[in-house]
């Protein structure tokens, strides 16, 4: 959305839902860094990682206001997969939920992958509360 906003400068802050408009700098049309986004990573043995993983290869240089939620060592491993490599994670905030699981297996159901996508959306609604 901050990429959307700096490309139309023209738009009136006050096409925005009420609740947004305070997080909209009125001269540049720009995200301010009060506002925090929270991404869960979903299920680490399915896709969710991967999608995640690949939109922020996207986003600018200044995403400080995006924190992730997810199993660390799970997304470490998609990214080395995807050939992205870890040097993209300094710019977020990364909530490590650990279960103490050894190897989640991609693309395999499992309890233990369950419960991390669980604990990652408790989190997340913890943090926005």
């Amino acid at each position: 959305m901050a990429r959307h906003l700096q490309t139309h400068r023209s738009m009136p802050v006050n096409c925005f839902p009420e609740p947004w408009r305070k997080y909209i700098n009125r001269n540049a049309l720009t995200w301010s860094m009060s506002l925090k986004v929270g991404v869960t990573l979903g299920d680490p043995a399915g896709i969710g990682p991967e999608i995640v993983a690949k939109s922020l290869t996207h986003l600018a240089e200044s995403s400080g206001s995006i924190v992730l939620i997810g199993n660390r060592k799970n997304f470490d491993y998609v990214l080395k997969e995807l050939g992205i490599g870890n040097g993209i994670l300094p710019r977020f905030r990364f909530v490590d939920i650990n279960t103490g699981a050894d190897g989640i297996q991609l693309g395999r159901v499992s309890p233990e992958a369950g419960k991390i996508a669980v604990k990652s959306i408790e989190a997340a609604v913890r943090m926005a509360m």
